[in-house]
């Protein structure tokens, strides 16, 4: 896989990345890197103030700011076995089946093979973790307030070490308790 897809990162904290500079310590407040004024930079926090610092003349912080991101990503694809194989089906799936709608309306009656290299309820099957986080991700999308809570509710969960199968289970029970109260 050469570019891994975008997959929403909940449920494991980063650690704390603290150095010391001329003007004081400074803690990362967040661990992506951004551009300001063509500089590579990262949020930092300052006796409590918010900046940025520059990551090129600061390559101790960059430094950290690797590692503790490769460990961030190792303990995600830990917990979530198979995930990125699963979102690269489900991608594979969502693609093919765009290009066939494409083909059909073009109306030359040259159509491609739509089937996806790897079935996503397969994939899914194969990796249940995976397939549950995924599903509570799309708890977190949604546009309905109690379904969204829902999600938001199992994300507190697995962020406390809850088990994220048995999570997302409940998380549809209580989604489906607020369905059925809404229509009562």
């Amino acid at each position: 896989m050469t570019q891994k897809p975008y997959v929403p990162h909940y449920g494991i904290k980063h650690n704390q990345i603290a150095a010391t500079l001329t003007a004081g310590t400074v803690t990362v407040t967040e661990y992506t890197e951004v551009r300001t004024q063509s500089k590579r930079c990262v949020k930092v926090d300052l006796s409590g103030k918010t900046g940025y610092v520059d990551l090129d003349a600061h390559p101790e912080i960059d430094e950290l700011l690797k590692i503790e991101n490769a460990r961030y990503e190792q303990e995600f694809v830990n917990r979530y076995p198979g995930i990125y194989e699963l979102v690269t089906a489900q991608n594979d799936e969502d693609f093919r089946y765009e290009r066939l709608q494409r083909e059909i309306e073009s109306g030359n009656g040259i159509l491609s093979d739509s089937t996806p290299e790897n079935d996503p309820a397969e994939v899914a099957r194969q990796y249940p973790i995976a397939a549950a986080y995924l599903t509570i991700c799309g708890y977190l999308e949604s546009n309905n307030l109690n379904k969204y809570g829902a999600g938001k509710w199992a994300i507190e969960q697995i962020e406390n070490g809850a088990d994220v199968i048995e999570t997302r289970n409940q998380m549809q029970d209580r989604w489906h308790e607020a369905a059925r109260n809404a229509i009562d």
